[in-house]
């Protein structure tokens, strides 16, 4: 998947998927069905990618699986904005938030605050979108996470750019 070798990857998730559901590993199943969200998402398959991420959330639900339950609704919140239903979207995204915060995982709560901040410059709310993307910034730092860093950099120039 990391190499975009998207049939590839389908091919063996397919496969990991068949293989949990026989041995009704629900945990591992919902973890393949997030890897499958992310291949259809990055192809813009948004509503295949909505599909596999709302099975993803509902095993993750049920095996109490709180990283993928967030990851899902991350990537729900993603399919939902490539879609631009914004309101869903930004909703998807509150529910990851709250679950992220009380694990006290702050990578999935910077993660969350620069996705909302990428869904308001998507819905040209630029001075909403600055203002969290400077949050995301601001807590990215605090954790040092560069990666997040980076991204929420490029989201708060680019919210600027937009306001002149």
């Amino acid at each position: 998947m990391e190499q975009e070798d998207y049939a590839q990857a389908r091919i063996k998730f397919d496969e990991a998927l068949r293989i949990y559901r026989q041995r009704h590993n629900q945990r591992e199943e919902s973890r393949v069905l997030l890897n499958l969200g992310v291949i259809e998402q990055r192809q813009g398959n948004y509503d295949e990618a909505l599909a596999h991420f709302k099975l993803s959330l509902e095993a993750a639900k049920t095996t109490q699986n709180v990283d993928v339950q967030i990851a899902a609704g991350e990537g729900i919140g993603v399919a939902l904005t490539g879609k631009r239903d914004f309101v869903a979207a930004l909703q998807a995204l509150d529910e990851s938030h709250a679950l992220a915060k009380e694990m006290k995982d702050q990578t999935r709560q910077t993660e969350m605050v620069w996705r909302t901040a990428e869904i308001h410059y998507e819905m040209r709310d630029y001075a909403r979108s600055s203002e969290l993307a400077q949050t995301a910034l601001d807590l990215a730092r605090t954790a040092h996470l560069p990666k997040l860093t980076y991204l929420a950099t490029t989201t708060l120039g680019q919210s600027y750019a937009a306001q002149n």
